[in-house]
């Protein structure tokens, strides 16, 4: 029976991806903390465990995007995969009962909750579970960290231009 593996190229963009992409998440939340509170605030958080809740969320994000680029990228993967999981559910939650909350993620740029959204942590978080898989053998050379990097500078745009999208598609529609 074959082993199902990653190749160490495609972890390294994948980590590198979910690193930005986390650590980039906590910078907005904790420039802006009492935004954030504001947008957890509409997820229905009661008002005492707003400040709490800011900065555990962002703190462990911060941690998540740290642990996704050191020898403990698995806890990194099981924690942006669970965290991602959550963020999903609370924007699914959201959407089901017809609430029409900002999202959190976009920092002082308004997104409100989508199915997009939900679509989009979705696939990240399997993304991340991605990680979880062994690495198969075998090095990277300097050309493989090079493209790495650029595949990640990459993912970054094409994360915003997402984003973009769904923020346009979000005035579109209201």
């Amino acid at each position: 029976m074959t082993e199902i593996s990653l190749s160490p190229f495609l972890s390294l963009c994948l980590s590198g991806a979910l690193m930005w992409l986390f650590v980039h998440a906590a910078y907005s939340k904790l420039s802006d903390r009492f935004l954030f509170e504001h947008q957890l605030a509409g997820y229905g958080v009661p008002q005492l465990l707003l400040p709490i809740l800011a900065w555990g969320i962002a703190l462990s994000e911060a941690l998540t995007g740290v642990l996704l680029m050191s020898p403990w990228r698995a806890f990194g993967a099981l924690a942006a995969g669970s965290l991602l999981l959550i963020y999903a559910l609370a924007m699914a939650w959201q959407q089901l009962n017809g609430r029409r909350v900002d999202c959190g993620c976009g920092g002082s740029q308004s997104l409100p909750v989508s199915w997009g959204l939900v679509l989009r942590n979705l696939v990240l978080a399997c993304g991340s579970f991605l990680l979880l898989l062994p690495t198969s053998a075998g090095e990277l050379g300097r050309l493989d960290a090079v493209l790495a990097v650029f595949a990640v500078l990459l993912g970054g745009v094409l994360y915003a231009a997402i984003h973009q999208v769904l923020r346009g598609r979000s005035s579109w529609i209201h």
